[in-house]
């Protein structure tokens, strides 16, 4: 029986609780379904989310712990959500239980601000989410919601390294991991942004979407640290910046 610890977060569609299963924590996501996301089809949320899940569960393990895992879900009819004007949802007691990963209580942007971080640490978490982004994109997806506020956690890890582009990148001590995945497309989802201009580059320019998904993502960072960015353009490696941009 799943026990509820306490609620870690609430949005406009639902909540998510740190609960415990079989002596072990997780993360219960509770989402509430529109009317418009019962057909089981890629216009409905769910199904576009149950889709990376499904593609994270094929990741290797190294690839796979950048991830939250799925380790359960059910649609049940005894949920209830107080709907405000803002939001376009009818009122409905259907919802979809994710039961998935805890990866603690840091978020990236928490993190940031709790530590002093090194420029080592610094680095190795730019490169760990270019390695989320690659990832993704390697298997036809964009997160398309990626950013250091609430959708990047931090964990401890003891592992050393990880590779990105076959080059072994030390980890020191911490782990990205990208959660909340309900902004997730594909282009067999078949979804056209018209008004939406940065997700529609998805479906023209991957490329340059995938492009601008890193740099948003990572511009903070970077942008907090210039000088570490100086340090290496100054380095001996000459080329470095025609080759880094």
């Amino acid at each position: 029986m799943i026990k509820i610890i306490k609620k870690l977060g609430e949005g406009t569609f639902g909540k998510t609780y740190l609960v415990k299963y079989k002596d072990k924590k997780y993360a219960l996501k509770v989402e509430y379904i529109e009317n418009n996301e019962k057909n089981k089809n890629y216009k409905n949320k769910i199904m576009r989310e149950l889709d990376l899940f499904n593609y994270i569960s094929k990741l290797n393990n190294e690839d796979k712990s950048f991830f939250v895992n799925l380790y359960n879900f059910e649609i049940n009819n005894d949920c209830y959500q107080n709907i405000t004007e803002k939001s376009k949802t009818e009122k409905s007691k259907l919802c979809v239980k994710y039961l998935m990963d805890y990866c603690g209580k840091y978020t990236l942007d928490k993190y940031e601000s709790k530590y002093n971080l090194s420029k080592k640490r610094r680095l190795s978490i730019i490169l760990q989410l270019i390695k989320i982004i690659l990832i993704l994109y390697k298997g036809g997806y964009s997160h398309n919601d990626l950013h250091v506020g609430t959708n990047i956690m931090v964990t401890k890890t003891k592992k050393k390294y990880f590779t990105l582009n076959n080059y072994k990148v030390p980890y020191y001590g911490i782990q990205c991991v990208a959660i909340d995945y309900g902004e997730v497309t594909h282009e067999r989802f078949g979804i056209n942004y018209k008004k939406h201009p940065y997700k529609r580059m998805f479906s023209i320019d991957k490329d340059k979407h995938v492009f601008t998904e890193i740099f948003i993502c990572t511009y903070r960072l970077l942008s907090s640290y210039e000088e570490m960015i100086y340090d290496c353009i100054n380095s001996k490696k000459k080329n470095f910046w025609e080759d880094e941009k």
